[in-house]
């Protein structure tokens, strides 16, 4: 169960790391903190399932699992606020500049 709990605090801080460069780049780079927004929604995710085998055992105390709740909570905040910024964003582009933009990036990647 130990083992289980070891890479529970990894994965935490992990996503920790994550939504901290999501906050880094969500202004300057709105491409990079979308993909980083995927990623973390797929750690989230990864989080969730650990958590489950984590709290199978009989071994698991309140407190441990008040925490995890608490982490879990915060995570999804984080992520709920950095796609609104996002939606935001998008909603604010000209219908055009969109476009362009996706034609720069596939140019770009040649």
């Amino acid at each position: 169960m130990s083992e289980l709990k070891q890479q529970l605090k990894e994965l935490n801080q992990t996503i920790s790391h994550t939504i901290k460069s999501l906050d880094d780049v969500i202004k300057s780079d709105i491409h990079k903190s979308e993909e980083l927004a995927s990623s973390l929604q797929g750690l989230i995710d990864k989080r969730q399932l650990l958590i489950e085998k984590v709290t199978s055992g009989n071994d698991v105390d309140a407190d441990y699992i008040n925490q995890q709740k608490a982490l879990a909570k915060a995570f999804m905040d984080a992520l709920v606020t950095h796609r609104q910024y996002y939606f935001d964003a998008l909603a604010k582009v000209k219908p055009g500049t969109k476009k362009i933009n996706l034609y720069q990036d596939i140019d770009s990647g040649k």
